[in-house]
């Protein structure tokens, strides 16, 4: 049995090199990284996903390599007349097939912990279970590529097809389902997910779809090497014929689609393109690109761009010029420009402020790293207030936002929802973060300026892999850069409140549910009504795109748009319109019936 096992290990010898060149690259990176930060290899090896799916490929290519070849090249008859019965055949390669991802994750596992250890400040307590997740996290592809690797491998060369065919599927149903692009094995961050069932980016259907998958392939070729997988090895099979031919339609099938859907996007944008050309200006740092209609309007923001990519990186205390594309291409909805990681992309006539609201995403995240986007729950108030906050010092206005404290003074927002982005959005407006997080890092400013901004960005990339709640994470981060969260809190509502009282009183509003109409009337009386309007959403997730308004009529009434909601409760709030801004009170929730008064 044990000479069996050793034999069956050295055969993997090809298997055990890949494992060995993929640890060796990951140890490379950690010597390079002088900030020793809690990056694991499976967030090392191209983000965690590429992770997971170099284990679920060498799997697959051991499990094809190790049962199924055996009885095909009439090895089975020598081991049958070993001392051992098959199940104990089966078990001796199952084990031995399985050491090499096994030393992937152990070895990642005790790197991490070796650098947990070296990480300057940090206590060996923390961090230890984020660290054992999201390592032992990656067991989920080794099993299901493991186990499908061992069941296809009966149909031989066939099984990559399978596999490819499979992979090809999934991708062309997730463009048309994008939601599906969480359940492949290749996607949804598995190296470092976090177990919460209510994190619509990391569904549970992976953690435990696959291992099943995986699972029940293995038992499957298990019972089929007890015997009748050696019909599917005959030549002429008609099992193998029948995989051969629903291989080869379904491959085919793909192609034709995938060459429609290429030949649909040629035909519609393939025009436009020409017409109005990608070009490409290149500034000493940046990269500028915009369509030919748009040329004067991007030369004149490309003219500009470094100097002002340095005063964001001034008031960060991040001398480092950034390197990076910056897209006048068109952003995506409902947003004036988005930062993606490598590069930023805003509408084509975009204000030059915009862009630095972007760039100041991208200074941040060079000196957080992904970290800060694995704490985007806690933190969004302040990157994008912190960005918005930068926006304001450019253009020389007041950092301190009207609209913060009408809020405050209508509703004061407690630190500790401010902190927690999934409780916030259920319960309140979430475009308010932005002006109270500006506000915050208006009072921040004054307790420690941009070293204290640098520190904040920096003590997230240290504390990124904790699983801790907001209220203890920048409680962490305050003792971490040196300053009092209690009074920085203070300081903010004292700024606010003083602010308020050069504001116009916004009247306080009541609303009812009122058969297909909501009514609204003030709680003291307004002689002048300013503009209110009323807004819907399906659910307290639904997405901004997915809101619906409704202007207040004479009558102070607004309808219920029911044919736009389509489920059986719906989500409500009122606002009153300041400048070019619009105060919301906090969402309530009705169903459809005749009538539901809120309290």
């Amino acid at each position: 049995m044990i000479a069996l096992f050793l034999k069956d290990s050295s055969s993997l010898w090809p298997h055990w090199i890949a494992i060995f060149a993929l640890l060796a690259l990951d140890v490379t990176l950690r010597l390079f990284d002088s900030s020793l930060t809690l990056d694991g290899m499976s967030s090392r090896v191209a983000s965690g996903s590429f992770a997971a799916f170099l284990l679920f490929i060498i799997t697959f290519a051991i499990g094809h390599t190790l049962v199924a070849p055996e009885v095909a090249e009439g090895q089975v008859e020598f081991l049958d007349s070993l001392p051992t019965s098959r199940s104990g055949i089966f078990l001796s390669k199952t084990v031995a097939g399985a050491l090499p991802c096994s030393a992937w994750i152990g070895t990642s596992m005790f790197l991490d912990l070796v650098q947990l250890w070296l990480a300057p400040g940090l206590p060996e307590s923390e961090g230890l279970w984020p660290i054992l997740y999201q390592n032992l996290i990656l067991i989920t592809p080794c099993v299901a590529g493991y186990g499908l690797g061992l069941v296809l491998s009966w149909f031989r060369v066939l099984a990559w097809g399978v596999l490819v065919v499979a992979f090809v599927m999934l991708g062309m149903i997730s463009v048309v389902y994008p939601p599906l692009q969480e359940y492949m094995p290749m996607s949804g961050g598995w190296g470092q997910v976090v177990l919460d069932l209510r994190a619509p980016t990391h569904p549970p259907g992976p953690l435990v779809v696959w291992p099943v998958l995986g699972l029940l392939g293995a038992l499957s070729s298990f019972l089929l090497f007890l015997g009748p997988g050696a019909f599917l090895l005959k030549q002429g099979s008609w099992a193998t014929g029948a995989v051969r031919i629903v291989t080869a339609g379904v491959m085919t099938l793909a192609l034709l689609a995938i060459g429609g859907v290429a030949s649909f996007i040629l035909l519609t944008f393939a025009p436009t393109l020409i017409t109005q050309g990608i070009q490409v200006h290149t500034t000493e740092h940046l990269r500028v690109l915009y369509r030919d209609p748009h040329a004067d309007h991007a030369l004149a923001i490309a003219a500009e761009i470094d100097e002002i990519s340095a005063r964001v990186g001034a008031l960060l205390d991040q001398p480092d010029p950034l390197s990076l594309d910056v897209e006048l291409l068109g952003a995506a909805e409902n947003h004036a420009g988005v930062f993606t990681g490598g590069r930023i992309r805003v509408e084509q006539e975009t204000s030059l402020y915009i862009v630095a609201h972007e760039l100041t995403h991208a200074h941040s995240f060079h000196l957080s790293g992904p970290a800060a986007w694995r704490l985007r729950s806690h933190n969004r108030f302040f990157e994008e207030g912190l960005a918005s906050w930068v926006e304001a010092k450019l253009q020389g206005r007041d950092p301190l936002p009207d609209i913060a404290a009408a809020i405050h003074r209508r509703d004061p927002v407690s630190f500790a929802l401010l902190v927690e982005d999934n409780l916030f959005r259920r319960e309140r407006d979430l475009a308010q973060v932005y002006p109270i997080g500006q506000a915050f890092v208006a009072a921040l400013d004054d307790f420690g300026g941009a070293p204290t901004r640098r520190c904040v960005l920096e003590a997230q990339r240290e504390f990124g892999l904790r699983r801790v709640t907001g209220l203890s994470l920048w409680s962490a981060i305050a003792e971490r850069c040196d300053f009092d969260l209690d009074l920085v809190v203070r300081h903010m509502e004292a700024m606010l409140h003083a602010r308020a009282k050069e504001l116009p009183k916004l009247p306080l509003l009541s609303v009812r549910v009122e058969r297909d109409q909501l009514r609204v009337w003030a709680r003291e009386a307004v002689r002048d009504w300013p503009e209110i309007l009323c807004r819907f959403r399906p659910a307290h997730d639904a997405e901004v795109t997915n809101y619906v308004y409704v202007p207040l009529r004479q009558d102070l009434t607004c309808s219920i748009p029911h044919d736009r909601l389509r489920s059986t409760s719906f989500d409500y709030q009122v606002g009153v319109v300041l400048g070019e801004d619009v105060v919301f009170d906090r969402w309530s929730t009705s169903t459809k019936s005749p009538v539901a008064v809120l309290p």
